[in-house]
């Protein structure tokens, strides 16, 4: 269905299939909120079938996650300037195919690596759904339909832990652990025609370039300070993957301050420091991280 209403300053103008797009790009982006949670629960089993070390185990929560962070800020630039609609729905076919190579991995690194898949289109689906929001919803109906989103991903996290431990033991098909995986298919199928049909293209028309040189440094200093972390103590803490965290930290810090001091013309900044003077949303910050960082860690 095409967007039944015009943008203006990107914005739709009381588009009346709201709610319903609202309630298919929730549905979607349900796979990711799942998806942080319904692997834990199936770990024992797939280090069985798979014969993954605990590092590898590890690296099939902290793949998805990490590839979740490093691309979440530049796909909503790319939303922006592409469209949301269009990023979304490659976001929910990239996340559906990748389940299933998830799901026919022979070996840690096949899955280690589909996971990675998985975490860049959930991060392509995420600010599509945040910014078309806002786009359809004024007023009082856009706290309603962020307060719905906030308690369907307080729901999915939770659900995601007993549909894991519910999918591996029934053992479907003789699937075993891979269904937690082949249970994303349908739900990808199903959303990708309604998207389709019911969610409205929006943008922004002033949007700037994405920084893909920015989202590149932060991609590296991600992986350079996660990967100290999750093999250091497997390897000895040799005296490199000290350097290495460093030189994460480092370029954390050097992609915050050329951000905030040096903006490029006709390019959309990467992070926005100055977010955090709002109180609200230090507070709204200082509640998810500490969630988020919990949610990835999982007991082998």
């Amino acid at each position: 269905m095409e967007a039944m209403a015009t943008a203006v300053q990107g914005r739709i103008q009381r588009y009346p299939g709201r709610w319903l797009a609202a309630a298919v790009m929730i549905g979607a982006a349900t796979m990711d909120l799942i998806d942080l949670t319904i692997v834990n629960v199936a770990l024992p089993t797939i280090r069985t079938d798979l014969g993954a070390s605990g590092t590898q185990l590890e690296w099939v929560i902290s793949a998805y996650m990490l590839a979740f962070a490093a691309a979440l800020i530049v796909s909503g630039s790319f939303g922006d300037l592409l469209g949301r609609k269009r990023v979304f729905i490659a976001g929910i076919a990239t996340f559906g195919i990748a389940s299933l190579a998830a799901g026919l991995s022979q070996t840690p690194d096949e899955l280690i690596a589909a996971r990675v898949v998985q975490g860049v289109a959930a991060a392509a689906m995420i600010p599509q759904l945040l910014g078309t929001f806002r786009s359809i919803f004024d007023g009082e109906e856009r706290g309603k339909v962020f307060g719905l989103y906030g308690a369907v991903l307080g729901f999915a996290s939770a659900i995601g832990l007993v549909l894991g431990g519910v999918l591996t033991e029934a053992d479907l098909f003789g699937w075993g652990w891979r269904t937690v995986f082949f249970v994303n298919i349908p739900v990808a199928l199903v959303s990708l025609v309604a998207a389709i049909r019911v969610v409205p293209e929006s943008s922004d028309p002033e949007a700037g370039r994405p920084d893909l040189a920015g989202a590149g440094l932060l991609a590296g200093a991600i992986v350079a300070i996660a990967y100290p972390l999750l093999e250091g103590r497997s390897l000895g803490w040799p005296a490199w993957t000290w350097i290495m965290f460093a030189a994460g930290v480092g370029a954390l810090v050097v992609l915050v301050t050329f951000t905030e001091r040096r903006p490029r013309a006709g390019v959309a900044p990467l992070l926005r420091t100055r977010m955090f003077r709002i109180p609200a949303f230090s507070a709204a910050c200082s509640t998810v991280i500490p969630f988020l960082a919990t949610t990835g860690r999982s007991s082998i």
